[in-house]
């Protein structure tokens, strides 16, 4: 979403933080290797806010001091939205979409920062071309950018989990027929869709109840909030359902994968964000920051 231009990037922090905590990695990026420098989780710390106190140790003690950054904002953080292509020059759309979306938007229009980007052409004849939006209040990108200058890192981008989250499919072997992917939490769930390195689709799910649906397992039920987001990209996107599903599982259910499989008839399979770096052990929490290290892989929103 914010962009500063530096042809330098050799090394790059990436920091994502949330209900679920601050997720921090470091990356170098030497003759197209990649390799986590640094990397850790603490579920503890909850809000940037509190992430204050330890991103200024952690650069204190790592000698991060004007070292590149990259924030990952997370969906809680955001409003992500899709509309149909409006016809008007590129120079005038972000105002044009502004208004757009007025109604839309949990804050008002002039507290608000819109960044948009396009969705490839699809429907019949390649003729249907949507744009998803992306609105997030200003006075919290105001004091985030703030807080990274203030702990002594070097703020060059903010970006969103949908687009990390393409970074690690797109750098490993499931993105090259269309994939989705699964983020599941403690009764809740996130399900994207690409192709080519593309996004296509964004759906955050609550799981149905169990009370709602007697008799289904937690398998059952999380498959059918699967389903659905397929139903809808089959008919609205209209574009074939991917044949795999990669599983980042940030949740202690178990033997979730392997009931997938069974209930969706897909080559469901736990996604390993490592498969992205060299010589890592990264773990699933890690997984915003870990595709937000790549960011500079990827062409520039």
């Amino acid at each position: 979403m914010v962009q500063n231009n530096n042809d330098d990037i050799d090394t790059l922090i990436a920091i994502s933080c949330d209900a679920h905590g601050l997720a921090v990695v470091e990356t170098s990026f030497v003759s197209h290797t990649r390799r986590v420098l640094y990397s850790e989780h603490f579920p503890q710390i909850t809000s940037f806010a509190k992430a204050r106190a330890k991103l200024s140790e952690l650069v204190k003690a790592r000698g991060w001091q004007q070292t590149r950054c990259t924030v990952v904002l997370m969906p809680s953080q955001y409003t992500l939205l899709q509309i149909d292509g409006l016809p008007v020059p590129d120079e005038e759309l972000l105002d044009a979409v502004g208004w757009k979306v007025k109604d839309l938007l949990p804050w008002r229009r002039d507290q608000t920062t819109i960044d948009v980007f396009k969705m490839p052409p699809h429907g019949p004849g390649l003729q249907r071309r949507r744009l998803f939006v992306v609105a997030s209040e200003t006075k919290a990108c105001l004091e985030l950018s703030s807080l990274i200058e203030d702990v002594g890192l070097d703020l060059v981008a903010i970006d969103i989990y949908e687009l990390a989250v393409r970074n690690l499919l797109t750098l490993s072997a499931h993105d090259k027929n269309g994939v989705a992917c699964l983020i599941v939490y403690e009764g809740t769930c996130s399900l994207l869709m690409f192709k080519k390195g593309e996004l296509y689709f964004s759906r955050n799910s609550d799981f149905v109840e169990e009370s709602q649906m007697p008799g289904f397992d937690l398998a059952e039920r999380v498959a059918l909030a699967v389903t659905r987001g397929f139903d809808y990209y089959l008919s609205q996107i209209d574009q074939q359902v991917p044949q795999a599903l990669a599983v980042i599982q940030l949740s202690s259910y178990d033997n979730l994968v392997s009931s997938l499989n069974q209930q969706l008839g897909l080559d469901v399979c736990a996604f390993d964000i490592n498969e992205a770096f060299t010589s890592s052990a990264l773990d699933s929490t890690l997984y915003s920051a870990a595709g937000g290290v790549l960011r500079f892989e990827e062409e520039a929103l």
